[in-house]
């Protein structure tokens, strides 16, 4: 098997360059570039630009490395990449045709929001190294995503107003993050800098530590505590925290989620049992 991956044979450095002038966040465009290359690796010698919708299926049903098959969630991620890329091609008269077009659309599954145990993350938080304890506070005390972890910058902390600026949220929007003293001090304590990357790329300054790279990381530090979560499920417990010392109010969850809509909002509120059935007890 011929193991050479020619992508600019595939246009694909055309399709992201038309992503970017779109507007598509760096990292969504990194993502989507990985499925390109590992779509190319599974159907070679095919150039992928020419790949068959049987090939597609094939490549969306394989296992992962570790023999695992893809989540739902991931599969229905990578065929919506896929769509995107094949009908470019077609728009652009770069292929006659569309291989996505008669296969089945994967469905996102609806998952139950699973926000991270008090003890289980004050646990994490103390047996911690300082980089991984900010990564856990500004996840658990701020709502940061990995990507905008990765992304911070020293001139966007503002320590006397205790506000956290996201220069580019998901869906490329800004906002601004009120901080929990307690994020600001695990940030002072891992070396704050005044301006440039609070987290730079171990092998080039110059450059943000990557987002997967942080989500992996905490994973596994997690995993190694004994501790089943990630760190987007901190996200959730930022989500559930704030939804309830507010009154459950949704409107300022959504607004310090950052989210587009109250619908994505509510997927992280979560209400305890003993509550619920409370609420029903009153009726």
């Amino acid at each position: 098997m011929n193991n050479v991956i020619d992508l600019t044979a595939s246009h694909v450095p055309t399709h992201l360059e038309d992503l970017a002038l779109g507007g598509l966040r760096p990292t969504s465009i990194y993502q989507h570039h990985t499925l390109l290359r590992r779509c190319s690796r599974h159907i070679a010698p095919t150039p992928s630009h020419q790949a068959s919708t049987e090939q597609l299926r094939e490549f969306l049903l394989r296992n992962k490395a570790n023999g695992q098959p893809l989540t739902q969630g991931s599969r229905a991620a990578e065929a919506s990449w896929l769509r995107s890329y094949f009908g470019w091609l077609q728009r652009t008269g770069r292929r006659a045709d569309d291989p996505t077009e008669g296969m089945p659309r994967p469905k996102q599954p609806k998952r139950l929001p699973r926000p991270i145990g008090e003890h289980d993350l004050e646990m994490a938080i103390t047996l911690a190294d300082t980089r991984m304890t900010a990564w856990l506070r500004l996840a658990a005390y701020a709502g940061l995503r990995a990507a905008e972890i990765s992304m911070l910058r020293g001139e966007n902390i503002m320590l006397s107003q205790r506000l956290i600026v996201v220069a580019e949220g998901k869906g490329g929007r800004p906002g601004v993050v009120p901080a929990h003293q307690s994020v600001l001090e695990a940030l002072t304590n891992y070396g704050l800098p005044d301006s440039g990357w609070v987290f730079p790329h171990s092998y080039n300054n110059a450059n943000p530590i990557k987002p997967w790279s942080v989500s992996t990381k905490a994973a596994d530090y997690l995993r190694a505590c004994g501790i089943d979560a990630t760190l987007h499920q901190l996200r959730h417990r930022f989500a559930t925290a704030i939804y309830q010392t507010s009154g459950r109010d949704l409107r300022t969850t959504q607004e310090l989620m950052r989210h587009a809509t109250p619908v994505s909002t509510a997927i992280y509120t979560w209400i305890d049992p003993a509550d619920g059935v409370a609420a029903v007890d009153a009726l």
